[in-house]
């Protein structure tokens, strides 16, 4: 992703140069790029960021909010900790308007209550790149996204996580590209309406994990250990898109669900180079494990299975949640 550094900035950092560790400052709304390490900054209330504003904060360091606090960003917001250390916010909510344009967050901790979620204003458009970011328990995070490239590398999450996609208008289509990379989902993960997703090297849990109407779906290489994995179209013949390869699913039951085009009409689904938990026959598999045509006519979905694994491909490492 591009980083754009917008000129002028005023360069608050400089100015709060008196400020010692633990001294609040108040969270900007103009623009202002922060390079000192320690930084304590308070959020009373909601405060915007507005569309021609560049926030930009590079050292690690606190946001703490007060009286449910909500950094609503219509311009540009980056954080960051280039030095090392992490970028804590303490019950803080970040919601991004249909104005804003790009996120970046590194190295970010969303602690209490908070997280990231939608605005009252409407669906994002914004580009997101997140790394190296932890939502502990209490948090979460809910984007509904109209367009614009999502990517999500190395997060771990301890409350929800969702990712919805919504129509620019009632003529259009949703236009967003997603991609998560070694994401830990305790909770599990929630994709609805994207029009493309890739999921690799990540491990699902919680008691259930969805992929509804993904137009293209790529679900490779991962550890599904959701109680629940559910698969679904709400229109015939949608499915032509999904891949499933290479995953080790621990999963207690995956459903799939779609409409006929016709009677007796099923698209198939095919899980290649998979395992799956107690199972290591395809029909043992469809038996334990597979919610399809095979156990309801209702669902215009086979499954079917080319080169099953009779041992975990162990490729992504799963580790209990530290508390």
């Amino acid at each position: 992703m591009k980083i754009r550094f917008a000129m002028p900035l005023v360069l608050l950092a400089g100015l709060a140069g008196g400020q010692g560790r633990g001294e609040s400052i108040s969270f900007p709304t103009k623009s202002a790029t922060f390079k000192k390490d320690g930084l304590r900054f308070e959020v009373n209330g909601r405060v915007e960021v507005p569309r021609n504003a560049d926030v930009i904060s590079l050292r690690q360091g606190t946001i703490v909010g007060r009286s449910s606090a909500v950094i609503e960003v219509s311009g540009y917001l980056e954080i960051k900790c280039v030095t090392g250390g992490n970028m804590v916010l303490k019950d803080v909510w970040i919601e991004l308007t249909p104005e804003c344009k790009e996120v970046y967050l590194s190295s970010i901790v969303f602690e209490g209550s908070g997280g990231i979620r939608p605005s009252a204003k409407g669906p994002s458009r914004a580009r997101i790149y997140m790394e190296a970011t932890t939502f502990k328990p209490g948090t979460s995070l809910r984007h509904d996204s109209t367009s614009g490239k999502l990517t999500f590398s190395g997060v771990t999450s301890r409350g929800p996580f969702a990712i919805h996609g919504r129509a620019k208008d009632a003529k259009g289509s949703n236009q967003t590209e997603l991609q998560i990379l070694n994401l830990n989902a305790y909770e599990g993960l929630s994709v609805q309406d994207v029009r493309k997703t890739i999921v690799t090297m990540s491990m699902l849990g919680g008691k259930e994990s969805s992929f509804l109407d993904c137009a293209k779906l790529d679900f490779a290489t991962n550890h599904a250990k959701s109680e629940v994995l559910r698969f679904s179209q709400s229109k015939p013949k949608n499915f032509g898109k999904t891949k499933i390869e290479n995953t080790d699913f621990y999963t207690q039951r995956v459903i799939f669900a779609a409409p006929a085009l016709k009677p007796g009409k099923a698209e198939r689904v095919r899980f290649d180079g998979c395992w799956f938990l107690d199972a290591d026959t395809p029909q043992s598999v469809r038996n334990r494990i597979i919610q399809d045509v095979g156990q309801d006519e209702n669902i215009a979905v086979l499954a079917t299975f080319k080169k099953l694994q009779k041992r975990p491909l162990g490729l992504v490492k799963y580790s209990e949640p530290e508390d």
